[in-house]
């Protein structure tokens, strides 16, 4: 029997976001040492923990809006590179995988431009072994780790 989970922050009055936050990403560094796996579906699982779908996603003018916490983005008319500025959807708590499309565009995520907020200026994704994660605040998205 396949069993689906998702992991969401409950912010509660008095609760720290920070260490929510920082909660989640000790537990995704518990789980570095398992593989992902793509299904027939275009889910990826994780053996007895869950799955996450899988959107793609073109940006456009800047902006796009993921239908799935895993987005594979692709440029604007597959354009050589691309910015990202505005991530439209989410509520708090929501996390959101981004990877680039495949290795022949650039997308760049920029801080602070809109509501996405980085530890550095940029992140880029120019193949599909680099991924950001963020966390929705609400309004904002925040990076939580990249690789």
């Amino acid at each position: 029997m396949q069993k689906n989970h998702s992991m969401k922050l409950e912010h509660t009055a008095g609760a720290n976001l920070v260490d929510a936050i920082r909660d989640v990403n000790r537990r995704l560094r518990a789980l570095e040492a398992l593989t992902l796996t793509l299904d027939e579906n275009s889910q990826f699982k994780l053996p007895g923990f869950f799955s996450i779908s899988v959107c793609n996603v073109e940006i456009s003018s800047g902006k796009i809006a993921p239908t799935s916490s895993f987005a594979l983005v692709n440029t604007e008319e597959n354009a050589s590179s691309d910015n990202l500025d505005t991530i439209s959807g989410g509520s708090q708590g929501d996390l959101l995988i981004l990877v680039a499309y495949d290795d022949t565009n650039t997308v760049v995520v920029r801080d602070g431009i809109d509501n996405i907020y980085l530890g550095q200026s940029t992140v880029s994704l120019d193949e599909d072994k680099h991924a950001l994660l963020l966390v929705c605040t609400g309004e904002d998205w925040l990076e939580l780790s990249n690789y």
